[in-house]
């Protein structure tokens, strides 16, 4: 609603002399002068509950989510304590544990508080790296779980030879200062100059990215071509190609939609390429810049 102190009723007819100069005598008024703000108003206004609550989970959802991380550690103790039974006395905690006359288990009292600081993450980790260690002594022939620098050395070079992921020789070496620290197991002879080398040499192919070689323009095509026939046997899976390529998906993205989301790809992609063709993109450029086959 107006103000009523204009010139004019919102109801009337509007006289366009009274407004010329009712706005003259508005702009012509000395503006008020301007007052210091204070701090409340620089700071400005405090944010509304709504906006700034964090959501709060019930009960029974803190408690499951509890339960679920106590039981994924017990599972994480028990590996370490039986990896702990097959070093056997080259670890003071083995030692001191048979000393006191201890189980040797994930339930065990020194067990858990020697692992307490540790969070979940970092003892699946941990784990994982000891484990992947002990299997390869079992393929090799080798009794028991053995820590010489010699094995490890030429753990670490089987590793590297056989294109194994970049990082798992240096996850080795943390998995051992961790066994160090923890079960007291002296590995410090085990890093040795050459083991630190060779994992080094790991990591500087961590940087490079192993991909397809990009699609054709006539590959494409004929994934568009199969896609729109929706009587072709490979109309979904060329539905789907066409949906990744065009909306830069990877596999493991449409891996996570259900069956009836995989059913929209084709005429999605479909609906895509006819937007592109009437922009300026050009197709040869988007298709290398795809890797999904």
């Amino acid at each position: 609603m107006l103000p009523s102190r204009l010139p004019f009723s919102p109801m009337a007819g509007v006289d366009a002399s009274a407004v010329e100069r009712w706005v003259l005598d508005r702009s012509s008024a000395p503006a008020p002068p301007k007052r210091a703000r204070t701090a409340a108003e620089a700071i400005g206004p405090e944010p509304s509950s709504a906006a700034s609550s964090v959501p709060v989970l019930s009960d029974k959802t803190v408690r499951a989510r509890r339960v679920a991380a106590s039981e994924e550690r017990a599972v994480y103790l028990d590996g370490f304590a039986e990896l702990l039974a097959e070093i056997g006395s080259a670890s003071k905690f083995y030692r001191r544990m048979t000393e006191d006359r201890e189980t040797i288990s994930g339930s065990s009292a020194s067990v858990v508080a020697a692992f307490a600081p540790k969070p979940n993450a970092t003892l699946a980790k941990r784990l994982c790296s000891l484990r992947l260690l002990r299997r390869w002594y079992r393929e090799s022939g080798e009794v028991g779980f053995v820590l010489v620098e010699s094995a490890i050395f030429e753990y670490v070079t089987h590793l590297e030879t056989t294109g194994a992921p970049a990082s798992r020789a240096q996850g080795l070496r943390e998995a051992l200062a961790f066994a160090r620290g923890v079960l007291e197991i002296d590995t410090a002879p085990l890093d040795s100059t050459r083991v630190r080398g060779t994992a080094l040499q790991g990591l500087e192919r961590k940087g490079l990215i192993r991909q397809r070689a990009p699609l054709t323009v006539e590959q494409v095509r004929l994934l568009e071509r199969v896609a729109a026939d929706t009587s072709h046997a490979d109309s979904l899976f060329a539905g789907a190609c066409c949906f990744a390529l065009y909306g830069r998906a990877r596999v493991v993205d449409l891996r996570r939609n259900s069956l009836k989301e995989h059913k929209r790809f084709a005429s999605v992609a479909l609906d895509l390429v006819a937007k592109a063709a009437t922009t300026d993109a050009k197709l040869p450029e988007m298709v290398s810049r795809s890797s999904i086959i």
